[in-house]
This record gives structure tokens, sequence and C-alpha cells, in this order.
């Protein structure tokens, strides 16, 4: 979680997890990662620490962002889904 803090430390963005939303982790993590040109396997490894950090911390925090989020697959875009306006799924290639 080092490298989350720092990644978001230079954008400016509060690092206290209480504050973490789903779209904050989609804007300043998984869409920077992809802007940086970071291969799908590297996102999906943040993705997953983030997942398990949320999952621990899930009893002090009032929403877990993480919930909404999934791994990209390999050749796949993340898109909103008209359930959620947060919740991402690999596009078929």
């Amino acid at each position: 979680m080092n490298a989350l803090q720092k990644l978001l430390e230079r954008q400016g963005v509060n690092t206290d997890p209480t504050k973490f939303t789903s779209r904050m982790i989609k804007e300043n993590v998984i869409l920077r990662m992809m802007d940086d040109g970071r291969k799908e396997t590297a996102i999906n490894a943040r993705i997953r620490a983030m997942r398990s950090f949320f999952n621990f911390l899930e009893h002090r925090i009032v929403q877990n962002p993480m919930d909404v989020l999934n791994v990209c697959q390999k050749q796949g875009l993340l898109q909103q889904t008209e359930m959620s306006p947060v919740k991402y799924r690999a596009q078929a290639a």
C-alpha cells in the first residue's frame, strides 16, 4: 500500500483510507496506471492488493470502495455499466 500512498500523494489526493471512493480509485489509480502504459497484470495486482487492504479495514470504514471494482482481463477495457457508475467489466475482444 506504500506505492498507492505515494501515487496519490504525488497527485495531491487525500490518502486517508476512510475517505476513499470507488471513483477516486478509478480516476487516480486505475486510469492513471493505464495512461502511464502499465500492463494489465500490474493493474490487476494493484486492484487485488487494494481489495485485500480494504477488506481488512471493512469494520473501520463506512463503505468498501473496492466492492464495485473488478479486475480487467487481457485485452479488456474498463467500462462503466448501467448497474453502477463505477463498476467495471472487461469487454470481450
